[in-house]
């Protein structure tokens, strides 16, 4: 189990009973005294830039049958995942994304325009469907996205249209891209599949 301990003036990490709080101080004087929080975060998402704010479009994609291809896969499915993740992260930064999270096979990636997630959702479905997977997989992710002015807290997003964005993420295919109404009527034209 990971437990953060506060004693003193030094932070501690407590990783299984052992006590890495050199490593953890080290990190903390690297950070510019940033809250410990923030330093977790920051590890999540490497060298991000500030949080698109205003109107922003609000990307979501997850694996489909990522479960069963974890089980089928073993620990090959590491490699799928790494795979995964450098492919969509170099569509994400070419069309100026900002990756808000990762969890596991999911993104959140945010755009300043509604025109690049689209233009990202597409380039990342064709280089994720060119790939070439381990074992013969044919991984298929669905992806959605919102316009919306969503409320920012902590460098993160929160509030109803954050919630929204994902479950129009949900309600996509493997494979799929899917537009909510306001971002459509931003991108009218887009050849999606």
């Amino acid at each position: 189990s990971i437990q953060l301990s506060y004693r003193g003036p030094t932070r501690r990490l407590r990783l299984c009973g052992m006590t890495f709080g050199s490593v953890f101080v080290l990190l903390w004087r690297v950070s510019n005294a940033r809250a410990p929080r923030a330093i977790w975060d920051a590890w999540s998402v490497s060298d991000r830039n500030e949080l698109p704010t205003g109107t922003v479009t609000l990307v979501f994609t997850d694996i489909e049958g990522s479960t069963a291809l974890l089980e089928r896969l073993g620990d090959a499915y590491g490699d799928l995942l790494a795979l995964h993740h450098a492919t969509l992260r170099e569509i994400w930064t070419s069309h100026r994304g900002i990756e808000v999270k990762t969890d596991g096979d999911a993104f959140f990636v945010a755009f300043a325009a509604a025109t690049d997630a689209v233009a990202a959702a597409q380039a990342g479905q064709k280089a994720l469907a060119t790939a070439a997977w381990p074992e013969g997989v044919e991984l298929r992710v669905r992806m959605g996205m919102h316009t919306c002015e969503p409320r920012v807290r902590d460098d993160d997003y929160w509030g109803s249209d954050v919630h929204y964005a994902a479950r129009v993420a949900s309600a996509a295919n493997g494979g799929q891209v899917l537009l909510s109404s306001t971002t459509a009527s931003i991108v009218p034209d887009a050849p999606l599949t």
